[in-house]
């Protein structure tokens, strides 16, 4: 395989990846096994890069990256829903439900009293032990694979 194949590869396993993450943060339906799958398939491409070639190095870098994200991918999917989860107002809602890390944005923007804002705001970092450990433990894996491959 040469660079430009690689490329056309990496980039297709990327769009895919990309679209499964868009359906997650939209709130449309979503396959975790999906995103789980295309992580993996990048961490492949991403091995053979390095396996095969050390240049360009921007290439290089993002394959390190790639390495050490999709080794947390399930981490990260596990983030993703303590978030939505356990970090939920328990006063105040956006579009009838809950407000919570994915629709705090939302009620932030179209909220006009900051004192209810700050409510929220203030609520979420008290919330934030659930993903603490979650957090530390995506961290200290990476930083893992960056030191195995770097």
């Amino acid at each position: 395989m040469n660079l430009q194949q690689w490329c056309q590869l990496d980039e297709r396993i990327y769009v895919a990846e990309m679209d499964e993450r868009y359906k997650q943060h939209a709130g449309l339906l979503y396959s975790e096994r999906v995103i789980e799958q295309l992580a993996e398939m990048r961490s492949i491409s991403a091995k053979t890069f390095l396996g095969s070639f050390s240049k360009p190095r921007e290439l290089f870098l993002s394959s390190l990256e790639n390495i050490a994200d999709s080794s947390t991918k399930k981490l990260e999917l596990k983030l993703y829903n303590l978030r939505n989860q356990k970090i939920v107002s328990s006063r105040h809602r956006f579009a009838g439900t809950p407000v919570n890390w994915s629709t705090w944005r939302q009620f932030n923007s179209t909220q006009k009293d900051p004192a209810k804002r700050k409510q929220v705001f203030d609520e979420f970092i008290s919330k934030t032990r659930h993903i603490s450990p979650v957090v530390k433990a995506r961290f200290d894996q990476m930083r893992k694979m960056y030191s195995e491959h770097s």
